[in-house]
């Protein structure tokens, strides 16, 4: 994977998870994901 692609992918990463906790999703304190 190329330097460009990886800024790519985490951006995107960062944009779900903004959209995730702006629509109220909850973390899950055992996994630290989002339910």
């Amino acid at each position: 994977m190329t330097d460009a692609s990886a800024d790519r992918f985490r951006s995107m990463a960062d944009r779900v998870r903004e959209a995730l906790s702006a629509c109220g999703y909850r973390r899950c304190r055992l996994c630290g994901l989002h339910h």
